[in-house]
């Protein structure tokens, strides 16, 4: 998951646009949420926008990462 500000000055959105279509590319799953206005650290982004995003970020890791103590889950090995 990729979560870029649209209007970031410190990490241009380019970037992240680079990453996603070299995820492409490769065939690795992936979500790219550019947040309009948004800022390095997503300053000037609505804020309900920021807070659907980071949802959405959880649920793509909760549904690729297996829960702790499942087969195949960790790195305490």
């Amino acid at each position: 998951i990729l979560l870029h500000g649209h209007n970031d000055t410190d990490v241009p959105r380019e970037q992240a646009e680079s990453m996603a279509a070299e995820f492409v590319r490769q065939g690795v799953e992936h979500r790219l949420i550019l947040l309009a206005n948004g800022e390095h650290g997503f300053r000037g982004a609505d804020p309900a926008l920021v807070a659907a995003a980071r949802r959405e970020a959880v649920e793509f890791v909760r549904r690729r990462v297996p829960p702790a103590g499942r087969a195949g889950a960790g790195a305490d090995k």
